[in-house]
This record gives C-alpha cells, sequence and structure tokens, in this order.
C-alpha cells in the first residue's frame, strides 16, 4: 500500500490492515440530528423525522474490556420512522418512557432494548410544541409551549394550563420559548419579549369551567434565551441565564437564606443596584416580593 503524504512524501508498507467503521453520517445519510436524550443507558437522536438509537452505553465503571460512558458500534436497525405528526421537536424522558414530540403528536417509546422498544400515540389530540426547547419536566408532569399557549402532560391527561392568562399569551413570540426547571417551578422564558413566567406545580387546579391552571408569577425586564442549571456533581445548584442580545451571562433566583427552627421573627434585608440590570438609563423598580417558604428540617444545599 502507498500512501501519500505532503510532508514526508511517499512511503510504502505491507500487511496494513484496513478496517471499515459505520460512522453516523453514513447511517443517517449525512443528516442532522435536532435534539438529543439520554434514556434506559442508549443514546437517542431525534431527526425531522425519524429516531437513531445507539447500543448500551458503557458503564460509569466500565465494561469487561474497561471502556467506559462509551457509545460504539451504532447499527441501522436502531432506527424509529416518525410517519406523522410532523417534524419531531423534542425527546423528553418521562416515567418509564422516552416522550417524542412532534409538531402535532406525543408518542411513547417503551422498552430497553433493539428486542423490545416499542412506540405508541400519548394523547389522541393533535398538540405539540411549537419548537425545540420549551419541553421540561418539573415533578413528574411534561409542559411545553404549543401554538395556543403552555400545556401539561401527566402520563395520562393533556391540558392546557394557561386559557386563564390568555390575554397575555397572545401578545408573545410563543416559537422562541425555551423551559426549565428549578428548585421545583416551572420556568418558562419568552426572550423576544424579555418576559418569563414561573409557576409552582403545586398551583395546577381546575376552574369552575373545568379548565386547566397554574399560578403564574411574571418577571419583565430581563432576557433569558438559555437557562443554564449547574445541576452536575460538585456543582453549586444556581441557574444561570445567557443574554444573547445583550452577550451576558446572569445568575437568577438568588439571595440570602434564613431558617427558623422556633417561632422567632425573621428579618431580613434587601438591596439592589439602582438602574434596571443592563440598561444603566432605567430606574429599577420592583412590583413583586415573592418569598420561598421550604422546610426548616433541611440545614443546607439550595433548598435551605
Amino acid at each position: 500500500i502507498t500512501v501519500s503524504n505532503m510532508t514526508t512524501g511517499s512511503i510504502s508498507a505491507q500487511g496494513v490492515e484496513i478496517n471499515h467503521t459505520e460512522y453516523l453520517s453514513q447511517l443517517n445519510v449525512n443528516y442532522k440530528a435536532k435534539t438529543v436524550a439520554s434514556h434506559k443507558r442508549h443514546v437517542f437522536l431525534g431527526f425531522d423525522q425519524f429516531i437513531q438509537v445507539s447500543p448500551l452505553i458503557s458503564p460509569a465503571g466500565g465494561d469487561a474490556l474497561g471502556v467506559q460512558n462509551t457509545v460504539k458500534g451504532w447499527e441501522s436497525r436502531g432506527v424509529f420512522p416518525i410517519e406523522s405528526g410532523g417534524k419531531i421537536q423534542s425527546l423528553v424522558p418521562q416515567l418509564d418512557y422516552l416522550t417524542v414530540l412532534t409538531e402535532g403528536q406525543m408518542m411513547a417509546i417503551r422498552g430497553n432494548s433493539f428486542d423490545s422498544w416499542s412506540l405508541r400515540q400519548l394523547s389522541p389530540d393533535l398538540i405539540g410544541p411549537i419548537n425545540q426547547r420549551s419541553a421540561t419536566i418539573v415533578k413528574g408532569r411534561l409542559y411545553f409551549v404549543a401554538r395556543d399557549g403552555i400545556y401539561m402532560f401527566d402520563g395520562t391527561n393533556l391540558a392546557k394550563v394557561s386559557s386563564h392568562i390568555e390575554n397575555l399569551i397572545d401578545t408573545l413570540t410563543l416559537t422562541d420559548a425555551i423551559g426549565a426547571e428549578y428548585l421545583g417551578r416551572l420556568w418558562m422564558s419568552f426572550p423576544t419579549n424579555s418576559v418569563t413566567l414561573v409557576a409552582d406545580p403545586d398551583s395546577l387546579r381546575q376552574d369552575e369551567d373545568g379548565d386547566f391552571r397554574l399560578s403564574f408569577y411574571k418577571y419583565t425586564g430581563y432576557r433569558a434565551d438559555t437557562f443554564i442549571h449547574n445541576s452536575g456533581d460538585g456543582d453549586d445548584g444556581k441557574m444561570n441565564v445567557l443574554d444573547n442580545s445583550k452577550k451576558f451571562l446572569s445568575q437568577i433566583n438568588t439571595g440570602e437564606k434564613d431558617i427558623a427552627t422556633t417561632s422567632v421573627t425573621i428579618t431580613s434585608k434587601f438591596q439592589s443596584k439602582y438602574h434596571e440590570f443592563g440598561s444603566q438609563l432605567t430606574d429599577k423598580s420592583y412590583k413583586m416580593f415573592k418569598p420561598l417558604v421550604s422546610d426548616v428540617s433541611q440545614t443546607q444545599g439550595v433548598n435551605y
């Protein structure tokens, strides 16, 4: 075998073994995945209208050959075609299955191996997220932004939870909404409008007309294009926000913590800058103060 090299010229070798590897770009005909999820020790890649499933991820402690946290041997048989509901928007692990969210449908992939994977429809409603980044799990429930508002799916029921704030929803740009879970609450940002809605899932209830609703708190004045939760091992557990327009990173929902184990008065001081964050010409104003009350038996951590 003769190999041409720009620096050393031509070299010759004998007994060179060449092994062909079937790369993902070949398996997927150069399509690029738009969403990815890890579920049941497999990696799921979501393309427009099909899903590619990986072999088992090698365990953190290493397999028989000592390989750890690695995926090898992608195969063409690990493909799930999605033939209805439009393009895939998100893949979200929920309960014991992987939820597949398309533009107009919700499906579930169940099983744990190539021999047991199955795909079925979760809801008869032809509803799905309007974009790729709004879907998030909070306390076991799935939330996402559809074309007409915010929806919740608890594994059985799909319900709209924003009908009571429809006048606000109608003023927002929904196509770039992003969702996140932080401290057990739903955070839904609409960056084009510099609006973030925060809700406690435990406030979910039905009104006299039978419609579901959440109690949303509206925050304005800052833009959240991306939520970055420091949730890894050794991290501080805090939530950061990236503003793509002003090119800065900020930290949200921070403050001093007080704890009382008896019936005593808690005295706190609150101080901030005089001007709006990111705009030195705008006076800062606060319209609502919302304390977070947690279990006083906790002695440390982000919920302390």
